[in-house]
């Protein structure tokens, strides 16, 4: 089983992480996707979220009371939900030689339904 806390990025160098920043950009970011088990393949869908940031990192999702994913939930709570932003800066000053800046906050962990 893969060891998330120990995954390389390609240019790890770029890796974000400031709490500050990554708390930034979660507040900035509009769009968002969650992956959750399914056979014979991930089922990922978008998702709206808010996040509460104190000891831990917390999401809220809205979800309809039934349907697919709470029935996947039910049978394996784990997931991964990927934040992200797209800044086309072509036209603007550019980031570290680049005419895009593509920022991101990936996270692992376990869901549970709220009602």
């Amino acid at each position: 089983m893969t060891d998330h806390q120990k995954l390389l990025m390609h240019f790890e160098q770029e890796r974000i992480k400031d709490k500050r920043f990554m708390k930034q950009i979660l507040k900035n970011c509009s769009e968002a996707t969650m992956a959750f088990f399914d056979e014979p393949y991930p089922y990922i869908v978008p998702v709206n979220c808010g996040f509460e940031w104190k000891d831990t990192l917390t999401f809220y999702l809205h979800t309809a009371s039934d349907g697919h994913k709470n029935q996947l939930l039910q049978e394996n709570n784990k997931v991964a939900l990927n934040i992200y932003q797209f800044l086309d800066r072509v036209g603007y000053k550019k980031v570290q030689g680049f005419d895009h800046d593509f920022r991101s906050v990936t996270c692992f962990g376990t869901a549970k339904i709220v009602r």
